[in-house]
């Protein structure tokens, strides 16, 4: 939940629920949101012994848990079941709540945080996230203490957006979409069906969110590199560093440190101009330092200076980084050409498999050509565009999340 407390659940009063829309609003607290539900604990096919809820607090500060709960009901019913939750959430972290268990499975659960005993269906009910332990009541409840609510499965009385999360199964949880990040106000979107993952308070929390990086000879002797993150945990900042292609170390290039902003939420953009960039194609990455002195590299991105033999591919294809990066499930590219020709951009997983063709015709000169990777049906793992055009061709890295 970004800054609201509920959503609309009950489309069958919107005038009601527009209402209370607009009179709730707070802060941190409704940065906590369930980011994971599953109900097929013991179950046959299931790998985990129990079910359980899990949370996640995308706000850059800790919030206090104590006193909540976390309750549920099935998909049309109106009596809830409720664990009472303890304790205070971090930043950018989960928190797991064990719920009943099965006479099947193999596995149990990480550590929790609380345990409970409801016993949830795998395949359809409603789960609210409560700011007291007070049972709800009501197939659609309503209410200042509700943070969030999701339902999933066919036949859930109460959600937010136009539809329930879809189904999971015995093998399947319903897992919020980027980590927990992504918040739509839309169950049916937010949300999607994948194995299990818990994750618990112990887990590390989000590191930087590399969302774009963006690297491309700007003339015959400057590179632009830019960047963006979406959210930042203990960050001191970014260091640009830089190969010739085909050399093994990466050096550290001057006056390249940007400041990192500490723990944030919030979209933050960088930008460094390299005045000397070599006059052969060569890479370039960053490393992030965090406050506690570790290093986090990035993906290399290969640039090809106009100086160069093979300098006419940078002067008539230009492909951008795709954004967001990393991903789930989707991202657009951008590519640009400097005289109408017939182009294909394609997709390889790490293997070189191609996984996705994306464009193969003619691109006119004057025009942003956008392309749209839907990778929903695909592992997660890093990818490559790339796009080609008579012997010439440029390549980014892009990796997909779950």
């Amino acid at each position: 939940m970004n800054r609201r407390l509920w959503r609309q659940c009950c489309l069958k009063t919107p005038k009601v629920c527009l209402a209370i829309l607009i009179a709730m609003h707070i802060d941190a607290p409704a940065q906590v949101r369930i980011s994971q539900i599953y109900g097929g604990g013991g179950n046959a096919g299931s790998t985990f012994k129990n079910d359980f809820i899990e949370l996640f607090n995308a706000a850059a500060e800790s919030v206090g848990i104590s006193g909540w709960s976390v309750q549920y009901a099935s998909s049309a019913g109106a009596a809830w079941q409720k664990t009472d939750l303890l304790g205070t959430m971090g930043p950018l972290s989960w928190f797991l709540i064990q719920e009943g268990q099965g006479a099947g499975g193999t596995e149990p659960l990480p550590p929790p945080d609380v345990t409970g005993t409801i016993g949830m269906s795998a395949t359809a009910g409603k789960v609210a996230l409560v700011l007291n332990e007070t049972l709800l009541s009501g197939g659609r409840p309503v209410g200042e203490s509700i943070v969030d609510m999701v339902g999933f499965g066919p036949g859930a009385s109460c959600y937010e957006g136009p539809a329930p999360a879809p189904a999971p199964g015995n093998a399947t949880a319903v897992l919020r979409k980027g980590e927990g990040m992504v918040d739509g106000d839309d169950n049916r979107s937010d949300f999607e069906v994948a194995p299990p993952q818990p994750r618990n308070s112990a887990r590390a929390p989000l590191p930087v969110r590399l969302v774009r990086f963006v690297a491309e000879a700007a003339g015959r002797h400057r590179t632009m590199v830019s960047w963006s993150t979406d959210s930042e945990i203990g960050s001191y900042g970014f260091f640009v560093e830089r190969r010739n292609k085909g050399e093994e170390g990466f050096v550290e290039l001057p006056r390249s440190f940007r400041q990192g902003c500490g723990t944030t939420t919030d979209r933050h953009d960088y930008q460094f101009t390299d005045e000397d960039p070599p006059a052969v194609p060569c890479e370039y990455r960053l490393r992030e330092v965090s406050l506690a002195g570790t290093a986090n590299f990035s993906q290399s991105i290969e640039v090809v200076p106009v100086t160069s033999v093979t300098g006419e591919v940078a002067a008539t294809l230009r492909l951008m980084q795709n954004y967001p990066n990393p991903f789930n499930p989707s991202t657009s590219l951008e590519f640009t050409v400097t005289r109408t020709e017939r182009v294909s951009l394609r997709v390889y997983s790490i293997l070189g498999q191609e996984v996705a063709l994306l464009f193969d015709g003619t691109a006119e000169v004057g025009r942003r050509h956008l392309a749209r990777f839907d990778a929903r049906m695909l592992p997660a793992g890093v990818y490559f565009a790339r796009l080609e055009s008579g012997g010439r061709s440029l390549m980014v890295t892009m990796l997909v999340i779950r």
